[in-house]
């Protein structure tokens, strides 16, 4: 009896242990070139007006999600940087953009922070924002120029099973 015990036993093996799920890879984001250097100094202090317009109250962009009114919220890549993303074993992207609308709810200043390391994905960003509108912001009765960041995360679906990773994604 003690014999077919221990068979059983080594026929089996330990119990597997469950693995702990693990954390998700960090989205991939690049620092912005320095600005060019301009050409003349005075052209350079002089603030045009749409971006004057657009300097006015930082407003938390949970507040600014709630009054657009036209515009493609979900932004992703096209097939192409997808499938560039998908090669290159990339987690996911992380771009960040200044938003700033004016009086009328238009964006007057739509400026990159950081870049999601994939030009054509921050062009397509940038494209469908300055398509955005928005119901006039108002402060005591007026309306005002607000200004909000806006945080782009794109993660590829499948990396986890290409890369077999466990975790959400």
């Amino acid at each position: 009896m003690k014999w077919f015990f221990v068979a059983l036993l080594v026929a089996c093996g330990p119990a597997e242990k469950p693995r702990a799920p693990q954390p998700e890879p960090e989205p991939r984001t690049c620092p912005l070139p320095p600005p060019a250097p301009t050409a003349s100094a005075s052209t350079s202090s002089a603030a045009t007006p749409s971006v004057e317009a657009a300097r006015g109250q930082t407003v938390p962009i949970k507040l600014v999600e709630g009054r657009r009114t036209s515009g493609e919220r979900w932004i992703v890549p096209d097939d192409f940087t997808k499938q560039r993303m998908l090669e290159s074993a990339d987690p996911g992207v992380k771009a960040e953009v200044q938003l700033c609308l004016d009086d009328s709810g238009k964006p007057a200043s739509i400026k990159l922070i950081s870049s999601s390391c994939l030009p054509s994905y921050d062009a397509r960003i940038l494209q469908t924002m300055a398509e955005w509108r928005y119901r006039p912001f108002e402060i005591d009765g007026r309306p005002t120029a607000i200004c909000t960041t806006v945080t782009y995360i794109y993660r590829q679906t499948n990396f986890r099973a290409r890369h077999g990773t466990t975790g959400r994604f």
